[in-house]
């Protein structure tokens, strides 16, 4: 091999053979990595093995990018190695992991799914091709404050008007949800003079506004407020007593038909529509009654039908084709929804059968079709291999059930009609307490 000699190196130096052997006059020449420079090729009969056992140096330790919900954590390694940062809440028990396997001197792992205006403590670690491991300091940062969480599922229905919610999410700073109401316009937080109710039991899911009239339009904002004072984005929905009309900005559906009690589900004879502009039901209540009882008339259109797919949230009281939808891929795995009841109604049975699928795929167990539940349903569910399946489960109607069956629907009646009659009972008291 021909070159210049860059330097020479002790007996004792220790370096990383980074390519070769290469065959030159009579030697194997190795390209070598030397951890003192310089570095370059060596021929064989000069080097030795040895067993790597020093690990790593972490250093360089920083937190950028830190956000509401997620932060960066970066560092550097004198020598190539993964990456992984342990983290939690709390100093002594630092149980979440954030990982990269890539074998690297310049480290960058991204922490996610954070609390908002949250202490977090954490700890770099890195392992290099030995198995060594280095590791830092304890240190820590604290997320940006953001906004809190908005509600979701907000919903209205007749009587007079009673508001719904889902249950507010995760945020330990969430102190007060703040209920608005005009005739023209959704209004905004600052817009006190719309200001009609303060609620401090954010485990509240419902609302009943009897200070309306018929024939006049309504738009709803509702927001939550932590303790430093800092607004969610608004929940809205507007809705009208005389015809039964609700539009939400958040996918909770349509309003109207028939009285509720705090906390019902909206009535599918409305109209409603998303924060997209999808419409998702009829304005009549025959056509909806029709279209739900209805099946394919020939095997060969549900042979032909579409994959199905879920499109909107689904929950504890709700009733739709969704609903049969959902029944239909939950039934067909046995193990999951063994009753396997199409009914379009989302009683307890679903409930859990719901919970089922959610903890089968590490899911957030709560018995509700949330965003990651109703993905992971469309992504297993929603192909055209399974549609002949799903198809015909959907199309079981009332008339096909088991006695069985039918006294456990039955049943599932009674208990959603005692519900909501204890929550109308409860929001009469506390009219009459007024």
């Amino acid at each position: 091999m021909t070159g210049t000699v860059l330097g020479t190196h002790a007996s004792s130096s220790l370096g990383t053979i980074v390519s070769g052997p290469v065959s030159s006059g009579g030697y194997n020449w190795y390209n070598v990595n030397y951890d003192i420079a310089p570095d370059g090729w060596s021929a064989e009969d000069y080097l030795g093995k040895t067993t790597d056992t020093v690990p790593p140096v972490v250093s360089g330790v920083q937190t950028t990018g830190i956000a509401p919900s997620s932060a960066n954590i970066i560092w550097t390694t004198n020598e190539p190695a993964d990456s992984k940062v342990l983290y939690g809440k709390i100093q002594s028990n630092l149980s979440l992991v954030s990982s990269s396997t890539a074998f690297e001197q310049n480290h960058s792992v991204a922490l996610t799914g954070l609390a908002r205006k949250t202490k977090y403590y954490y700890r770099a670690v890195s392992k290099d091709s030995s198995n060594n491991i280095g590791q830092s300091t304890v240190n820590s940062f604290t997320t940006a404050v953001g906004k809190p969480s908005a509600l979701n599922n907000l919903k209205a229905s007749k009587g007079s008007i009673v508001l719904s919610w889902g249950n507010v999410k995760n945020d330990d700073f969430i102190q007060k949800i703040l209920i608005y109401r005009n005739t023209t316009s959704y209004p905004a937080s600052s817009d006190n003079s719309s200001l009609i109710a303060t609620m401090s039991n954010i485990n509240q899911t419902s609302y009943a506004d009897t200070g309306v009239s018929d024939g006049t339009t309504y738009y709803y904002s509702v927001f939550t407020v932590d303790d430093e004072g800092i607004f969610s984005d608004p929940a809205t929905i507007s809705f009208n007593l005389s015809s039964y009309v609700s539009n939400s900005s958040n996918g909770g559906g349509g309003g109207g038909g028939g009285g509720g009690g705090g906390g019902g589900t909206i009535p599918q004879s409305s109209s409603a529509s998303s924060s997209s502009g999808t419409q998702s039901s009829s304005s009549s209540s025959s056509a909806v009654t029709s279209q739900s009882s209805s099946t394919p008339s020939s095997s060969s259109q549900q042979l032909s039908a579409p994959a199905p797919s879920l499109t909107q949230p689904l929950y504890f009281g709700s009733r739709s084709l969704q609903v049969k939808t959902l029944q239909g891929m939950l039934s067909t795995d046995k193990t999951i929804y063994p009753e396997r009841l199409i009914t379009g109604y989302f009683g307890q049975l679903t409930v859990q059968a719901v919970k089922r699928f959610q903890a089968k795929h590490n899911l957030e167990t709560t018995g509700s079709i949330d965003i990651r539940t109703r993905a992971k349903l469309n992504e297993i569910y929603g192909s055209s291999s399974t549609t002949t399946a799903i198809t015909k489960s959907t199309t079981t109607g009332y008339s096909s059930l088991t006695e069985t069956q039918k006294q456990e629907l039955i049943k599932q009646l009674q208990e959603t009609i005692k519900k909501l009659l204890e929550q109308l009972l409860d929001l009469l008291k506390k009219k009459a307490g007024r």
